[in-house]
């Protein structure tokens, strides 16, 4: 059972290393006439023969069950991990989805204190789609997180919140706005080519800043960035629309 105990309890190096001293250990008193002169037992010459042989066997055994085991467990634990990616990021931008963020929002361990929220959405989109077809679609919302994605860098957290719709998790109120008006910057900039046609794209965002740095009040955060998304939208689109929490839109606009 040594062999079974060892890399079970030990590890596969520590075990095999137990294990090899306890052969080397059995060599020692049963095959060297040195070591038979300190048994106290007498042993058949047949047992003294097979014993190491079979507990020589017996490892080989154990560290073949071993590596199935650890190849089993490997597998089961990458199986895990793609369960978790698919199941918190979108399969289309690969960015984090709204179930990641709903879980968040839930999750009673780790307190989620956003300073501030930016509700992003594609103008036109249905146009795009009709036009240019969804395929074409596909390609300009992979390229649109991309590009809020790039601009965005250690500032925050993106996910497509659904559609053509993406949302910002800032860290900091710091220089949010400025963020969400040069991703508008870049976005306008932004160049697709489809069938020997150029397409520009624009986006609308609605931001809204948590007073003193931060709040957990996420769905406070998350139902005044949609309002301050349609008052963007009613400005006529391309811009932003930012206000602090509990308080009257202020339109600032680019």
């Amino acid at each position: 059972m040594l062999p079974s105990f060892g890399l079970l309890m030990f590890g596969v190096r520590n075990g095999s290393l137990l294990s090899a001293v306890m052969f080397a250990a059995l060599v020692f008193f049963f095959w060297t006439p040195f070591g038979r002169g300190l048994l106290q037992y007498p042993y058949e010459n047949t047992f003294m023969t097979r014993f190491p042989l079979l507990y020589l066997a017996f490892f080989v055994v154990t560290m073949l069950l071993e590596q199935m085991r650890e190849m089993a467990y490997s597998a089961l634990r990458e199986s895990r991990l793609k369960y978790e990616f698919l199941c918190y990021h979108d399969a289309l931008t690969g960015l984090y989805n709204r179930f990641w963020l709903q879980s968040l929002v839930g999750d009673p361990v780790r307190e989620l204190k956003p300073a501030a929220v930016a509700v992003l959405d594609i103008d036109n989109f249905k146009f795009i789609n009709d036009n240019f077809g969804h395929l074409n679609g596909d390609i300009v919302i992979r390229g649109f997180g991309q590009a809020i994605l790039d601009t965005l860098g250690s500032s925050g957290e993106l996910c497509r919140w659904g559609g053509d719709e993406f949302l910002i998790l800032f860290h900091t109120d710091i220089d949010a706005e400025t963020v969400c008006k040069r991703i508008v910057d870049v976005i306008r900039a932004q160049e697709f080519e489809f069938n020997g046609e150029r397409l520009n794209t624009t986006v609308t965002v609605g931001l809204v800043i948590a007073p003193n740095g931060g709040t957990t009040d996420v769905r406070a955060l998350l139902h005044q960035a949609d309002v301050n998304l349609y008052l963007a939208k009613d400005q006529g689109k391309n811009c932003t629309v930012c206000s602090q929490l509990k308080s009257e839109p202020a339109p600032s606009t680019n």
